[in-house]
């Protein structure tokens, strides 16, 4: 195992016992951006991002030579939600706005949520699909395999396949 694979399993190791609140974001933050760095043409990324009206957690430029990828918008966002609880409409809502305020350069993003993600959240994405803004829900599961998988490009295409077709959560990251 290589020194980023150690850093990319010890990383999720800490993001997964951390306590503070402040401190597990931190931890899952690091985490994408370790993990997308893996992915050829995701390596140019730019951490904890602040406006006057926003922040954004990170924010990769698509530089992928992959078909799949390139036919994907210029910059993808990451929203990171390390929490206990259940990701809901709200944060989804949010994300939109964030990809709206990107002058049309970013039509896809990340919500990370190792919490789960309710059942609404997949709901109100597929009503909204006409938007054109596609918000890839990545859960505890998901999370898992992204870590442990070999082929991080392939596990996330997969992801983006299922949130296309709005297909349910992988079993455990659903709500109860």
């Amino acid at each position: 195992m290589n020194e980023t694979e150690r850093a990319i399993r010890a990383t999720w190791a800490d993001a997964q016992k951390e306590r503070d609140r402040n401190r597990r974001g931190i931890q899952l933050e690091r985490l994408m951006a370790l993990l997308l760095k893996t992915l050829p043409g995701f390596e140019r990324l730019d951490t904890r991002l602040r406006n006057e009206v926003e922040e954004i957690d990170i924010i990769v430029q698509n530089g992928s030579t992959d078909p799949f990828w390139q036919k994907e918008s210029p910059y993808l966002l990451v929203e990171c939600k390390n929490w206990s609880k259940h990701v809901g409409s709200k944060e989804l809502r949010d994300l939109w706005a964030k990809m709206e305020g990107r002058f049309d350069r970013c039509r896809l993003a990340l919500l990370v949520a190792p919490g789960g993600i309710a059942d609404t959240v997949p709901e109100l994405q597929l009503r909204k699909a006409e938007k054109g803004l596609l918000v890839v829900l990545i859960g505890p599961g998901d999370l898992d395999e992204l870590v442990q998988r070999r082929d991080r490009s392939e596990a996330l295409q997969e992801m983006h396949r299922r949130a296309v077709m709005g297909a349910t959560a992988r079993k455990g990251d659903e709500a109860p």
